[in-house]
């Protein structure tokens, strides 16, 4: 039996007047043995090789939600415990990091972070973030991710019970068409904690698209040719949710394909 590949989603956010200085500080922390290294947590043990295959960041501000939401993506309207409240501009971050067999965080690594400088003052830069353990889809295309990429969309869906399998199926065949309207998949995510039957997927978007948020532009054009593929998948979801990222200058390396 194949075992699963797992990954860790991140989701950030940073205060506007905090986000260079925690850019500077993931900078510091994304270091091992005097090297840049997309595996930091091997400062901890070898064993510890979680490796980081994407980063991205909002273009520009956005208004505050806190991460902390329920399924249908509206928030919980909390306070931070570090004083932003709703509506005040942050940068929102992702990062997504590859689990590999044997390296899954452990009560002996979070021990270990605590006490570790440069990793505690990327934390007191946070306003909150949420993370969830999700596995690959591995039979769904997946592509890497061009070098001049510049624009990254988060695609992430709440699938209504009883039709992920129907959605998944659709979303295979969509791919290829999808790359001809300059959208490239870097690989489809399924929620193993969090809310159920969520998919996450990360897009990069080619410059000539006008439009980054929209895919349904994409869609109509496919649905000349197609039209009973993407009434199925459009009407398989009951909530979901687009951010658009750039990659940020601490993350000097090659966005993975998932």
């Amino acid at each position: 039996m194949t075992t699963p590949q797992i990954f860790l989603f991140d989701d950030i956010a940073v205060a506007e007047a905090d986000d260079l200085a925690f850019r500077d500080a993931l900078r510091r922390f994304l270091v091992y043995q005097d090297q840049p290294t997309d595996r930091p947590f091997r400062r901890y043990g070898e064993q510890y090789s979680q490796q980081l295959i994407g980063a991205f960041r909002t273009l520009k501000t956005v208004p505050y939600v806190s991460a902390y939401s329920d399924q249908a993506g509206v928030s919980s309207f909390r306070t931070s415990d570090k004083g932003a409240k709703v509506g005040d501009p942050v940068y929102r971050y992702a990062h997504l990091w590859r689990i590999p067999e044997g390296a899954f965080p452990t009560a002996e690594l979070m021990r270990a972070v605590c006490d570790d400088e440069d990793y505690m003052r990327i934390n007191g830069r946070v306003l909150d973030e949420k993370q969830n353990f999700l596995s690959r889809v591995d039979w769904l295309p997946n592509e890497q991710a061009e070098s001049a990429s510049k624009r990254f969309l988060r695609l992430q869906r709440h699938i209504k019970p009883g039709a992920m399998g129907t959605y998944l199926f659709n979303l295979g065949a969509l791919v290829p068409l999808f790359n001809l309207t300059g959208w490239h998949t870097l690989g489809t995510l399924q929620n193993i904690t969090g809310a159920l039957n969520t998919v996450l997927g990360f897009w990069h978007v080619e410059d000539n698209v006008t439009d980054p948020f929209d895919m349904e532009s994409a869609l109509a054009q496919i649905e000349e040719q197609y039209p009973s593929l993407v009434e199925a998948f459009e009407n398989s979801d009951d909530a979901e949710l687009r951010v658009l990222y750039g990659v940020p200058d601490y993350f000097i390396w090659p966005v993975l394909p998932i």
